[in-house]
């Protein structure tokens, strides 16, 4: 059995390896990749527009916060309960103002102590620990529940308003004039004019782009099919932003020059992040502006419609 310093390092030391060791790896390695390919796309793009680039990417850009969030994962998933028992017993006779700082005088110097420290800054003994645990579990309930009863109220109101055919109606109009077209970027074609000096008077770029996704907002048929077209407008809203995805591009850089035209024309399969299809958050937000404009004007159809013009 170990006591004095050898037992504080072996508590301090206790809490490596973190559990999540092999995950955070994972989640370092994606968080640089994505860096790196997106690093790669502004080059590409500074090779066809050197000035316009600075315009639409932040060069100085770095995953300062993907890995930051990476750091703090794996530090959740460290094994702290042995460390925080420890602690609840050598100070059960302190004061809770010197509990803190005794430990901190206590624990070895170095990362291991550091890393034990950062556990115990936020540190709440086993009577305060239940005492928030309790407290916290209650408000969370309290929370969750008065958000499922303002939820329900809603999506009840709604229901019996699209028993009205002209809301019914408004509202697929709507939602279809709120739906935002996801397009990915198939070529690009980048015009210079140069002088007699060979220097450029005049950049223009030019892209193509193809439509992905479905091409307009969901549509109610029957009202009683309320909850099921629901559902999909929340999971369109929780749907990833981007998704990876592999796009032959082409590229034509021409050169007017006062001596002639010179074309380079170029087209490879490149692999990158690109908009998800599937991501629409405007659909929810467009339910959530109609529920409003129901609670607002009472259900005339005509002042829904003034009102949903009024928002914009």
């Amino acid at each position: 059995m170990l006591y004095g310093d050898e037992k504080r390092r072996e508590m301090a030391r206790s809490i490596l390896p973190s559990k999540r060791r092999k995950r955070a790896r994972w989640d370092q390695t994606r968080v640089k990749r994505r860096a790196r390919s997106k690093m790669r796309q502004i080059v590409r793009e500074a090779r066809h527009d050197p000035e316009g680039v600075h315009e639409r990417h932040d060069l100085r850009w770095e995953p300062k916060g993907d890995i930051r969030q990476c750091v703090q994962s794996r530090r959740y998933a460290d094994k702290v309960e042995p460390l925080i028992r420890w602690a609840t017993a050598v100070t059960a006779d302190m004061p809770e103002p010197d509990r803190r700082s005794y430990l901190k005088s206590v624990l070895p110097d170095g990362v291991i102590g550091e890393h034990a420290l950062f556990h115990l800054e936020g540190f709440a003994f086993d009577s305060d620990r239940q005492a928030w645990r309790v407290a916290w579990e209650a408000r969370r309930r309290r929370q969750q529940a008065l958000e499922r009863h303002r939820r329900d109220r809603r999506e009840g109101l709604l229901g019996g308003a699209l028993g009205d055919p002209a809301l019914l109606a408004l509202f697929n109009h709507h939602l279809a004039t709120r739906h935002a077209i996801c397009t990915w970027v198939t070529g690009e074609r980048l015009e210079r004019w140069f002088d007699e000096e060979g220097a450029v008077q005049r950049t223009e770029m030019r892209r193509r782009t193809q439509r992905v996704g479905p091409h307009g907002a969901p549509q109610l048929g029957d009202p009683d099919d309320l909850g099921p077209f629901l559902k999909r407008v929340e999971a369109a809203r929780c749907a990833p932003k981007t998704v990876t995805a592999a796009l032959r591009v082409g590229r034509v850089r021409v050169d007017r020059r006062p001596e002639g035209i010179t074309e380079d024309r170029r087209a490879r399969v490149e692999r990158a992040e690109r908009p998800n299809p599937e991501h629409h958050p405007e659909w929810s937000a467009a339910v959530q502006a109609f529920i409003d404009a129901l609670e607002a004007t009472g259900g005339d159809p005509g002042a829904v419609r003034r009102h949903l013009m009024r928002q914009g």
